[in-house]
């Protein structure tokens, strides 16, 4: 009975996957200076992200750190300074600038992943990450030393 249930488990979509993956980056992320305790770490998504539909309904019923969880669309660069993490779809890559203080930048799905601190990655259908690291020391993020072991690559 139990092998039935599980046989007929379904896969979660790669949307759930994309999701997953971000909040428990989210998890193992400090940000400097660190993010006010009475405010919500606020993700924004620019252009279009394959997991934003799952992290808008996540956002209402997770924590991370003690912080609710805000989402945010925003359409153009300068409405970013509100963001704690900037989710960028494949169209803005190669169009984000470096240097944008203590934001945690993800490309979900770039060509140009080089350009944000971590790049979401399909290989093998598994969703993973690689982690820019000259980005990262630059944009004052550091991340706990068991998401560097979790990554698929890191850029030095």
């Amino acid at each position: 009975m139990l092998l039935g249930n599980l046989a007929s488990a379904k896969s979660p979509d790669e949307a759930s996957l994309r999701a997953a993956v971000v909040l428990g980056i989210l998890r193992f992320t400090e940000w400097q200076p660190p993010i006010d305790s009475s405010k919500p770490i606020t993700i924004c998504f620019l252009g279009d992200v394959q997991s934003k539909d799952k992290l808008v309904q996540a956002s209402s019923r997770v924590t991370v750190k003690g912080h609710a969880v805000d989402t945010k669309n925003v359409i153009s660069l300068p409405q970013t300074d509100v963001c704690s993490v900037l989710i960028i779809g494949d169209e803005w890559s190669g169009q984000y600038p470096t240097g944008v203080g203590s934001q945690l930048t993800v490309c979900d799905s770039c060509r140009f992943g080089n350009q944000t601190a971590i790049n979401l990655v399909k290989r093998n259908q598994r969703i993973g990450f690689e982690i820019n690291m000259p980005y990262v020391q630059a944009n004052n993020i550091s991340f706990s030393s068991s998401l560097l072991e979790l990554a698929s690559r890191i850029n030095r």
